[in-house]
């Protein structure tokens, strides 16, 4: 089933993660949000068992920051509907959304960030 995701993630601790083509990504310690969707085969059961199973096989930005980090949570919706870059606008309009790293997640968008941090 296709449909859009947030997985909302935990960081113990501050990290630098090395993020592909984003290169050097600096993380505090606290919570993120990372929004997401699924229109490829397999849909969402595919991309969240992906995301979370540890995996040596890093294809999207996400892969690089999971290592290590726990999700805690899934919020989902499935359908046609892409929701993804709807649900990034919205959640970064939030008095204490900040964007961790610009460019995160949303390379084929015009979004500021698909990963939000979050107080």
């Amino acid at each position: 089933m296709p449909g859009s995701y947030i997985l909302v993630i935990r960081s113990e601790r501050q990290a630098v993660v090395s993020a592909g083509r984003l290169g050097t990504v600096h993380l505090k310690r606290g919570w993120y949000l990372y929004v997401g969707s699924a229109f490829g085969p397999g849909g969402l059961a595919a991309r969240l068992g992906h995301h979370l199973r540890p995996s040596e096989r890093r294809h999207w930005h996400i892969d690089y920051l999971l290592d290590g980090r726990a999700v805690r949570e899934v919020w989902y919706h499935c359908g046609a509907r892409d929701l993804e870059h709807h649900w990034a606008q919205v959640l970064l309009t939030h008095p204490t959304a900040q964007v961790p790293v610009a460019g995160f997640g949303a390379t084929d968008c015009r979004c500021r960030s698909h990963l939000i941090g979050v107080a």
